[in-house]
Parts: C-alpha cells; structure tokens; sequence
C-alpha cells in the first residue's frame, strides 16, 4: 500500500524539497544554538525552534506536492467549464476502481451544465450592480464555450 505513495512522492520530486529542507533545518540548529548562548536567550529558545521546524516538515511536504500539480506537470485535458485531469494523470495505484469509473467522475456534460445558466443568473441577478462585472463576464464566457460544444 505504501509503495504506490513512495514511487508517487518520488516521481512529483517531493523527496527532493524533504531533503533540502532537511539540510536547511539542520543548518539552522547548527546556527541557532551558539548564537542562542551569545545573545543569553533562555533554554526554550532552542525548543521553540525545534518545534517549528518539526511543524514545519509536514508543510514542506504539502506544499511540494501542491506547487508541483500547479506547475502543469500533471497533464490536463481542457473542457468548456476549466481544465481536468487527463488519462493517466492521476495516481490510481492501488485504488479498487471498476473501469470507466474514473473517466466517470471526471466527465463534464454540458448538456446539464447549459440547464444550469439560467438558475446561476438568477442568481447574480439578486445582487444586482454590487456583483462584480468580472463575475458576469466569466459566466458569459461559460455561456459561449457551452455553446461551441
């Protein structure tokens, strides 16, 4: 079960920003200590930094995967409504999925989306001048791309 994440976290270069920060928090205590003792901060300075830097590490890890998913480098297939993943993109690895079910979940039909049009201008229409013109203007670009399909 662990494999599949390993060769994941692998192949998303997630190890690489653990180990750099890794070396960065140990250059860190590397530093902080002595300098902790010039400056006569309290004892608890030292834990303090340990802490966060332990809290730290998860954030690392979230924040590598996430940076990586924004930087195109998982592959995406363009709809009328925004972008989803394409074939392959997403780790199935061990995951029980019946076949065609992923291709399911991520199906776009335009047909319900184009029913919808009018229930979503109604309600912009309740805020009136306050809702902002970019949110208009999105929703008529929605409106013209549904119509292309």
């Amino acid at each position: 079960m662990l494999l599949p994440l390993v060769a994941e976290l692998k192949r998303r270069r997630v190890f690489r920003a653990l180990v750099f920060y890794g070396v960065v928090a140990f250059a860190v205590l590397q530093v902080i200590e002595p300098v902790m003792h010039g400056l006569r901060l309290p004892d608890w300075t030292l834990s303090f930094v340990v802490v966060g830097l332990a809290v730290g590490f998860p954030v690392v890890l979230v924040l590598a995967w996430v940076f990586d998913r924004c930087a195109d480098a998982a592959g995406a297939t363009d709809t009328a409504i925004g972008r989803v993943p394409s074939e392959g993109a997403l780790p199935t690895a061990g995951l029980d999925l019946a076949p065609g079910a992923l291709d399911e979940l991520l199906r776009v039909d335009t047909e319900a989306w184009r029913a919808e049009l009018p229930s979503i201008e109604t309600h912009y229409d309740r805020f009136g001048e306050r809702l902002p013109q970019a949110l208009r203007d999105e929703l008529e670009a929605l409106a013209k791309r549904l119509a292309d399909r």
